[in-house]
């Protein structure tokens, strides 16, 4: 029997339809596992760009906690300490100079002075037993730890050594130091001040080397006349 051209079998038909929706699930499924691979790849990314974002987060935190963590420490100061002690010199600086050499001799040098001959002397001084004007002010809001962290401070830096002008007598102050005046009952200065004026640390006797010459003459004036009777 003579089949049409335009009529195929039955099972040629299916063939063909069979193999259609094959290729088309096959193609399904490549588009499908291609979907799925680039969605995978789209939440790797993110999940990676958050943890970079806490990972440097969390850097920052920790950094800003350290950097924090450290200004706290560097503020932290002893108040009994050469460090508070410079804190509080500030305000002294006008008459007693940066590093504690003043530039207006009659008010004296601090630097390289005795550490308890300084405290002491800040202590009459703020009480009132050794009355020094200039000082009542400058004192008035500081306690003992301040006054002996001024102390501290002070001592701790260089002393000048002094220069003798050699237009004065001297050879006079020299045997009056070394050997006091006899007849008028005044001891040798070293007993106290050293054989260079070093003075003396355990017993508190301060240094009188490269201290200016107008504030020496002004408290050997002072003591000669009664108006100074602390030591």
């Amino acid at each position: 029997m003579c089949v049409s051209p335009l009529y195929a079998p039955k099972e040629e038909v299916l063939r063909k339809h069979s193999g259609h929706l094959i290729s088309r699930i096959f193609l399904g499924l490549v588009v499908f596992v291609i979907a799925a691979l680039i969605i995978a790849d789209s939440h790797e990314q993110e999940e990676n760009t958050i943890d970079a974002t806490e990972d440097g987060t969390s850097e920052v935190e920790e950094d800003t906690l350290t950097e924090d963590g450290a200004a706290a420490e560097e503020v932290v100061i002893d108040p009994v300490s050469k460090e508070a002690g410079a804190l509080l010199a500030i305000k002294c600086n006008a008459c007693h100079g940066n590093e504690g050499n003043t530039t207006i001799p009659l008010n004296g040098n601090l630097a390289g002075q005795n550490v308890r001959y300084l405290h002491k002397q800040l202590v009459l001084m703020k009480s009132g037993e050794r009355h020094v004007q200039s000082m009542v002010i400058p004192l008035e809001d500081v306690d003992d730890d301040g006054l002996q962290a001024l102390a501290m401070y002070y001592s701790s830096l260089p002393g000048l050594v002094g220069q003798a002008n050699p237009e004065t007598d001297l050879e006079l102050g020299e045997a009056i130091y070394r050997g006091g005046i006899l007849d008028k009952e005044v001891a040798a200065c070293t007993a106290c001040h050293g054989p260079f004026g070093n003075g003396n640390f355990l017993a508190g006797f301060p240094r009188v080397s490269g201290q200016t010459v107008p504030y020496l003459i002004e408290q050997l004036r002072a003591y000669r006349e009664g108006e100074r009777t602390t030591v």
